[in-house]
């Protein structure tokens, strides 16, 4: 699976903001990375121009709700991390930042 590296930080695709998640509704690790994605979303590319490039790249049966509120979020190389959400408020959530417990 390729994934885009920047300045060290691992560029994560998420959908913050109410509605549908983009990685929590897919459950498809391809789409948390997809490098040629990420950079559209950088630069801001029109809805339309991601559209064409997922259904090219994903197949027909992709939801694709959530692309208009794609965000990218860099996360320190080597850093646990999860997507997690609440009602479709995609958020990524460092292991760093999670105090754990022992029984």
């Amino acid at each position: 699976m390729k994934k885009l590296i920047k300045d060290g930080y691992l560029c994560v695709l998420y959908s913050p903001g109410w509605g549908s998640g983009w990685w929590t509704d897919h459950r498809l690790d391809e789409l948390l990375f997809d490098p040629t994605l990420v950079e559209m979303v950088l630069r801001k590319a029109e809805v339309s121009e991601m559209e064409e490039y997922c259904i090219t790249a994903y197949g027909q049966d992709l939801y694709l709700g959530a692309l208009d509120s794609l965000d990218v979020a860099k996360v320190p190389v080597r850093e646990p991390f999860t997507v997690d959400v609440y009602d479709g408020d995609e958020f990524i959530l460092l292991q760093s930042d999670v105090r754990w417990f022992s029984a």
